[in-house]
Order: C-alpha cells, then sequence, then structure tokens
C-alpha cells in the first residue's frame, strides 16, 4: 500500500513539476504558488481516498462500488472545501486562475488514483508450481 500512495503523490507533483516552469514564465509568482497549493490541496485527499481503496479492493463487489462512490464524495468535498477556506482566508487564491488549477490537478489525481486501484484489482501471474485440472484449469 505504501508504494502504491508514494507512487501517488511522486507522480502528482511530477506532474506539477513538468508545469511549474510554463506556469512561472506565463504568470509569474503568483501563478506557480496558485498551482503548488492546488496541487497540494488534491494529492492529499486523492491518497487518502487510494489508502481506502487500497484496503477494501479485495472486498464484495458491493463494497467497491460503496467505495467509489464514497471516495468521489470524500475527494470533493475536501478538495473544494479546502480550496474555498483558502479562497475566504488570503486574495491571493481568490480568482478563477486558482480553481483553474485545483480544477486540473483534481483530474489528474484522480487519473493517477483510478490508474493504481486497476492495476492493484487486476490479477497477477500465477505462482510456480500451481496443479492444473484435466481441463488445463489452474487450482
Amino acid at each position: 500500500m505504501i508504494r502504491r500512495l508514494c507512487q501517488l503523490v511522486c507522480a502528482s507533483f511530477l506532474a506539477w513539476g513538468a508545469l511549474a516552469y510554463p506556469v512561472w514564465l506565463y504568470g509569474g509568482n503568483r501563478s506557480l504558488v496558485q498551482s503548488g497549493v492546488a496541487a497540494g490541496v488534491c494529492v492529499f485527499p486523492a491518497a487518502l481516498t487510494l489508502a481506502l481503496g487500497l484496503r477494501l479492493s479485495r472486498g464484495t463487489p458491493e463494497q467497491f462500488l460503496v467505495l467509489i462512490i464514497g471516495g468521489m464524495a470524500v475527494r470533493l468535498v475536501m478538495v473544494f472545501g479546502v480550496g474555498a477556506a483558502l479562497a475566504k482566508m488570503a486574495t491571493e487564491f481568490r480568482g478563477t486562475g486558482f480553481w483553474l488549477w485545483v480544477l486540473l490537478y483534481y483530474l489528474v489525481t484522480l487519473v493517477l488514483e483510478a490508474l493504481l486501484l486497476v492495476r492493484t484489482m487486476t490479477p497477477g501471474p500465477r505462482r510456480l508450481g500451481s496443479r492444473m485440472t484435466s481441463e488445463g484449469r489452474i487450482c
């Protein structure tokens, strides 16, 4: 689980790092700070829902459906709640620029989280030495 969480955090900040220089050239320090804060605001809820998803991924399909819907609700409330609190407290985060960065990084972390969960749920190769049935299936 720790490996998947590290992959999520590293890939999220790698995406931010790839955009940091163009963001700074286009919008200066203010845009760079806004994009960095937006990335940070989106990574924590994504890591939280990924950890819950990894823990519940071995459950029933009903539990997985609850995980997907509940994870989406947790992410939305946390990301946009923290974003709204920041916009209320600091003038740097008021305006459409910050919210566009939040939306971009929300989508980036959503895709990364989904990819990591799907990779966890796909079956890996069978162990050597497994028994074969008469029909050719592995026991």
